[in-house]
């Protein structure tokens, strides 16, 4: 629903969406591919599966005088997701049955996990940041709180590019226990990130 105002003036807009459910994997066809690309293509590239349930989103457009149409002045909002799978980097396998919420603005889209899985190691908690939506280049922060067997856990961290067991001189299979490991990454999006 929305309201058009300023007939006869400066031409706006303000509406809401719900959306109860829909496809993750459907994301992407309602984020125009103008609109922040970098951070458009790694939501497309990188998030999979699952369902998107009760998205609410507010927006409000103003008169651009320029270009003589409508711009966006305001955004935000907020919506669970389940069974939704996380790649951070290409060459890592993705976090599986990941659950959690997450919120949207102009500025930036974040996600909350709340659980999932990495190859048999728990995801206990995470974050997804996409950020600095008003700058030309946007930045994303990724944290992951995983525990299980270290045997498990060290064979994740040293998947490359990360190498991590090894360069500790560690051998995965060689180790036993349990653990909790957080994974931090911060980059700024480029295409070929």
């Amino acid at each position: 629903s929305g309201v058009f105002s300023g007939l006869g003036g400066p031409l706006g807009f303000g509406g809401s969406v719900a959306i109860e459910t829909l496809p993750v994997d459907d994301l992407p066809k309602f984020w125009p591919r103008a609109l922040k690309a970098n951070a458009r293509n790694w939501v497309a590239e990188n998030l999979s599966g699952g369902m998107v349930r009760s998205l609410d989103m507010r927006v409000e457009l103003k008169h651009d005088h320029p270009s003589g149409g409508l711009s966006l002045s305001k955004l935000h909002g907020a919506f669970r997701y389940e069974g939704m799978g996380v790649r951070f980097q290409r060459q890592l396998p993705a976090i599986t049955k990941v659950a959690g919420f997450a919120t949207f603005s102009e500025r930036d889209l974040r996600f909350t996990l709340e659980n999932g899985d990495l190859e048999g190691v728990a995801l206990i908690r995470g974050r997804v940041d996409i950020l600095e939506f008003d700058k030309p280049l946007q930045r994303i922060e990724i944290e992951a709180q995983l525990a299980g067997k270290m045997t498990d856990l060290l064979t994740v961290i040293d998947r490359k590019p990360l190498g991590f067991a090894r360069r500790l001189g560690v051998n995965p299979l060689a180790v036993g226990g349990t653990a909790e490991v957080t994974i931090r990454s911060a980059f700024v999006l480029l295409n070929n990130v």
